[in-house]
């Protein structure tokens, strides 16, 4: 019998994750936009022996559950800038040996074969080190980013997520 392994997985986003985070004396939000800074924090993770990176992300700038009381178009946790995960792990592999990627990615708003494509491209440079975190994106101000004027309802998000995974495009890249 195998012994049985916890993998640990760094969620480090280059800005906080929490509101006020920024304001920590040890932060660095004018770092937010730094890939110097991004390699450093995968490496840190990468040495504290994590088995994983992980970083969320959302397709539009409010992308938030819920607004502020100050201002009811932008919420507490809105996204306003930062990297895209699939470009940012593919500068940041190049730099490490053993941690993974975990990026989010859309069903939604993403097409099966560009999205397959993305992924099997970084997993080839990072050698084998991708993983995908699917979502349906939740924020209806996406599709306005997308030239839509309304956000698929659940049932319309579903379908489209299982047509990728039963398409060729997901079963070729579930092999890769």
């Amino acid at each position: 019998m195998s012994q049985r392994q916890i993998k640990l997985g760094a969620f480090i986003p280059t800005t906080s994750r929490h509101a006020a985070g920024w304001r920590h004396q040890a932060s660095r939000p004018q770092d937010h936009l730094s890939l110097d800074y991004a390699i450093e924090l995968a490496k840190t993770a990468e040495r504290g022996l994590f088995d994983a990176y992980f970083l969320a992300d959302g397709l539009a700038v409010n992308w938030s559950h819920g607004a502020s009381k100050h201002n009811k178009n932008v919420g507490y946790s809105d996204k306003v800038v930062g990297f895209e995960p699939l470009t940012l792990f593919a500068a940041i592999s190049a730099v490490t040996k053993n941690i993974g990627f975990i990026a989010t990615a859309s069903t939604t708003y993403e097409e099966p074969y560009l999205l397959a494509r993305k992924y099997a491209s970084l997993d080839h440079i990072s050698r084998s080190r991708a993983a995908w975190n699917v979502v349906t994106t939740i924020s209806a101000e996406t599709a306005r980013n997308f030239g839509f004027s309304t956000h698929p309802d659940a049932k319309e998000k579903y379908a489209l997520l299982n047509s990728l995974i039963h398409s060729d495009v997901g079963l070729a890249y579930s092999q890769v």
